[in-house]
């Protein structure tokens, strides 16, 4: 392989169409910063736990693993660059960058648009597998009527009420929950931040090769992954 072209390839803001460069774009990037992988779905609004990140570097280990060494075996090359076609439409399916919704910040009708739904990836504990949460943005008047409704139920002894009418209404501020030096979830506008709160449960599931028994149905089995929710 030509560490170069491959070089020259992992800088490119967008995934090829060609599959033998799509693999080798998913490969170029073990030779560099592998957060810059993150750092590409995140503009995507696809974001990882800590764990979901090992998982999803686990992954790219294999495929790298596999590709380079299968050079004279044809079809496990193939098999190299099903693995990196249908990992990335998989992850690209997860959400819309250009899928807004308009946020009215204030009671002055500024409003803002925010991406409609952000995604967290997680380690499942399967083989090459994620679990799966989908967020969606709360609009700050119903917080903030969240928030008037516990104070008026008794007193907010050091602000504990806001707190607990973003727990009532499944607000997650960060990626982590425990860490809150971990990256934001919330989005921010120059007029405040916008939270997002739980939504629908689901799981990114490998159905391929050396995968193990589990216990679902993949909406495209011709696909390595199955999306489930």
């Amino acid at each position: 392989m030509n560490l170069d072209i491959v070089n020259n390839k992992a800088r490119n803001t967008t995934m090829s169409t060609d599959t033998t460069s799509m693999v080798e774009e998913y490969i170029a990037l073990g030779y560099g910063h592998i957060n810059r992988i993150f750092t590409k779905l995140g503009r995507q609004n696809i974001l990882f736990t800590e764990a979901g990140k090992a998982r999803l570097t686990h992954i790219y280990g294999f495929m790298h693993g596999v590709y380079g060494a299968t050079e004279d075996n044809p079809k496990m090359r193939a098999f190299a660059e099903k693995l990196a076609v249908d990992l990335y439409h998989k992850l690209d399916s997860l959400t819309d960058p250009t899928n807004k919704v308009e946020i009215k910040l204030n009671e002055d009708g500024l409003t803002w648009e925010v991406p409609r739904t952000k995604v967290v990836l997680s380690d499942d504990g399967t083989f090459h597998g994620f679990g799966i949460v989908n967020y969606h943005p709360v609009q700050p008047a119903v917080v903030a009527e969240k928030y008037k409704q516990l104070n008026a139920e008794g007193d907010d002894e050091y602000n504990q009420n806001w707190d607990k009418a973003l727990e009532e209404l499944k607000i997650q501020k960060h990626v982590n929950p425990s860490d809150t030096g971990s990256e934001m979830l919330s989005e921010w506008t120059k007029d405040g931040y916008v939270y997002y709160s739980y939504g629908t449960v689901g799981g990114l599931i490998y159905h391929g090769p050396a995968g193990q028994e589990v216990f679902s149905i993949p909406h495209k089995p011709s696909s390595l992954w199955g999306l489930h929710f």
